[in-house]
């Protein structure tokens, strides 16, 4: 079983966010539209879809 959840009360900087995954290249595009350093993987199986 895979489950992931962040929680952040008020706001976390840019700067303290390394890599993501997503399940779709048009959410990794978004991502590397805001961060363009952060290390993004498209990987569809750790989601539940």
């Amino acid at each position: 079983m895979r489950c992931a959840e962040l929680l952040i009360p008020y706001h976390l900087p840019s700067e303290f966010i390394f890599g993501a995954y997503t399940s779709g290249t048009e959410a990794a595009e978004r991502i590397l539209g805001i961060k363009s350093t952060c290390d993004v993987q498209v990987n569809p199986w750790f989601f539940f879809q």
